[in-house]
């Protein structure tokens, strides 16, 4: 065997393992940017929805509150004339 095709079949078998390997490591870095992708996305979503679930509890919170002071004030304005403050808010 000349040592021209051994020279040569030697370069081409690493340039193979090369290929090989810079595509596998392409495909992993892919497969792993979309798990991580993935993952960020269903952990905003998540967050998202617990964020919204504190922001509705606290409005509802806000709007016993309000029909409260509401009702309270309801109470007073038809109290006036002869009430009070502490009738009012009692």
């Amino acid at each position: 065997m000349k040592w021209n095709s051994i020279r040569s079949s030697i370069l081409a078998a690493m340039a193979a393992c090369l290929i090989v390997g810079v595509i596998g490591t392409l495909m992993l870095l892919r497969h792993n940017f979309a798990q991580n992708s993935h993952a960020l996305a269903v952990e905003s979503v998540d967050g998202a929805q617990r964020l919204f679930s504190i922001l509705e509890a606290r409005e509802t919170a806000k709007m016993v509150d309000v029909s409260d002071a509401l009702a309270t004030n309801r109470k007073c304005a038809t109290l006036w004339p002869r009430a009070t403050a502490a009738a009012c808010w009692a």
